[in-house]
């Protein structure tokens, strides 16, 4: 999804808040939230296919880059990344295009590239760099968001997701 910044924003937190609501977020979730979610189910079968069949995998994500690496670890899933790229706390990367460009910056001409994601924020994101979006319907976001944003396909499982890649 988005930073948090633009989040608490939309939900009504004054502009003056913002720095502290994120400071409160942040005292639960980076020692307890993080790890109080599962990987939807199929995903780490279709992680270790891909990875199987050659696919060079990586994440780009608006979470802190240290978070996201703690929570892959944490479910055993990093192993299937070739790459781990998230916001930074310091550095000005806050955006899915920032991480994008990060990522882009690290791994050189990234080739046939798509996105998988299941937000608008991907499709756009990622849309700045010229990669095509596969939408996920069983995220965070919202389907018609993705559509209208220019998502290329939708899946609705793991499966369907796996067939639309093998379309490329």
């Amino acid at each position: 999804g988005p930073p948090l910044r633009q989040s608490f924003a939309r939900f009504g937190v004054p502009p003056e808040d913002i720095d502290e609501a994120i400071r409160v977020f942040r005292a639960r979730y980076v020692p307890i939230g993080k790890f109080e979610n599962a990987p939807y189910p199929g995903i780490e079968d279709l992680l270790r296919t891909l990875q199987a069949e050659g696919y060079p995998l990586f994440v780009a994500t608006s979470k802190p880059e240290v978070t996201a690496i703690e929570v892959l670890e944490h479910f055993h899933l990093d192993q299937y990344f070739d790459r781990i790229c998230g916001a930074s706390l310091d550095e000005g990367r806050e955006t899915k295009e920032d991480v994008i460009t990060y990522l882009l910056d690290q791994i050189g001409d990234p080739g046939q590239t798509v996105m998988v994601g299941d937000t608008d924020y991907d499709v756009l994101g990622a849309k700045a760099h010229g990669i095509p979006t596969i939408g996920v319907t069983w995220g965070y976001g919202d389907a018609d968001s993705m559509a209208a944003a220019g998502a290329i396909a939708l899946a609705d499982t793991p499966e369907e997701l796996h067939r639309l890649l093998g379309q490329g």
